[in-house]
C-alpha cells in the first residue's frame, strides 16, 4: 500500500469515527458560525475571491505555490494548477487575478524576468481564520492532535506547505466525490455562507426543525442581491434540498442534506486533522534541524 493510499485510509477511517460522534453537531454549528462570521465581516474585495468554490480554489492554489515554490509564484502558475485542478477555467482565473492585483490582494514579489506575486497580509488572515475554526471544532470531538496546538505565523506557514503536498494526492485518490445536495452551494456566489446562515436560524442540536427566514436581510448581510438569495433558495427547494415557505418565510432543511452536511463535515475535519498532526511534525522537524546546527 502506498502512502498516499495509507493516508486515505486513515482519513475514512477518522472520518466515520467524526460522524459517529454525539458533539459533532456542536462542530458543525461551531465552524458554520466562525466561517459565517469570517465571511460578512471580511472586507468586499476578499469576499468576492473566497465567494465560491472555483474563487476559492483559485485563492488555495495562490497561498500554496507562493508558500512551496515562491519562485514559481506567477499567474501563468496560478491558471495552470486551478484548469489542471478542474476547480475552475483559465478565464475565470484571468478575471480573479486582475481583480486580485487591482484590489492589492496580489502584489509584486521581487525583481526578476517574470513578474512574482505574493498574496496579501487580508487573504493570508482569512486562510489563517479558516484553520483556527477548524481546530477548534476538533477540539469540541477530543482531537489530541488539535489541543496541543497554537496558530502562529511560522504553523500556517507549515500547514499550507503541507496541504500544498498532500492535498492534490489525496484528491486523486479519493476522487472528486462530493454530495450531490451541496454542489449547488459550493457552486453559487455565498453559497455556502447562506447554508451557514440557514443553520443558524434554526434551533436545536441538529438542526432538523424549522427556522425563520429573510431574504432581504440574508441579502444584506451576504453582499448580493435578493434575486440571488431567491434563487438559491428555490434551486435548492425545486431539487428537495430545502422546504422553504415563501409566504410563511420558513425554511426547513430535507433529511438528506442534513445526512450530506454531516458527512461532509466529518470528511472535512479528518482531512484538517491530517495537515494539523504533519504541520506540527514538519515544524518540530525545523526545530531539530535549527538545535543541530546550532
Amino acid at each position: 500500500m502506498s502512502e498516499m493510499q495509507s493516508l486515505l485510509q486513515q482519513i475514512h477511517v477518522r472520518a466515520a469515527e467524526l460522524k459517529a460522534h454525539r458533539d459533532l453537531w456542536r462542530a458543525i454549528r461551531l465552524v458554520a458560525g466562525r466561517s459565517l462570521l469570517d465571511y460578512t465581516s471580511a472586507p468586499p474585495a476578499v469576499r468576492h475571491v473566497v465567494k465560491d468554490r472555483a474563487s476559492y480554489a483559485l485563492v488555495l492554489t495562490i497561498l500554496r505555490i507562493w508558500h512551496q515554490r515562491p519562485r514559481a509564484a506567477t499567474a501563468a502558475s496560478f491558471k495552470k494548477v486551478l484548469v489542471r485542478s478542474g476547480w475552475g477555467s483559465k478565464g475565470r482565473a484571468t478575471d480573479l487575478i486582475a481583480y486580485m492585483q487591482d484590489r492589492k490582494l496580489l502584489l509584486p514579489s521581487g525583481k526578476g524576468r517574470r513578474t512574482l506575486l505574493a498574496p496579501s497580509a487580508e487573504l493570508l488572515e482569512y486562510h489563517r481564520a479558516g484553520i483556527l475554526s477548524g481546530m477548534i471544532a476538533l477540539r469540541v470531538l477530543g482531537s489530541a492532535p488539535a489541543a496541543a496546538i497554537a496558530v502562529s505565523d511560522a504553523f500556517v506557514r507549515e500547514y499550507i506547505m503541507t496541504a500544498a503536498e498532500l492535498a492534490e494526492g489525496l484528491s486523486a485518490a479519493a476522487g472528486r466525490w462530493e454530495p450531490r445536495t451541496l454542489s449547488l452551494f459550493f457552486d453559487r456566489d455565498a453559497g455556502l455562507p447562506l447554508l451557514y446562515a440557514l443553520l443558524e436560524a434554526i434551533a436545536g442540536k441538529r438542526p432538523a426543525g424549522e427556522g425563520t427566514v429573510s431574504v432581504s436581510r440574508l441579502a444584506a448581510r451576504l453582499g448580493v442581491s435578493r434575486p440571488h438569495i431567491l434563487k438559491m433558495l428555490v434551486d435548492s427547494t425545486d431539487r428537495g434540498f430545502l422546504l422553504w415557505n415563501r409566504r410563511r418565510r420558513t425554511v426547513r432543511l430535507t433529511p438528506e442534506l442534513l445526512t450530506d452536511i454531516e458527512g461532509f463535515f466529518a470528511g472535512m475535519l479528518s482531512v484538517h486533522e491530517l495537515y494539523l498532526k504533519r504541520a506540527t511534525q514538519r515544524m518540530a522537524k525545523r526545530r531539530k534541524s535549527r538545535g543541530n546546527c546550532a
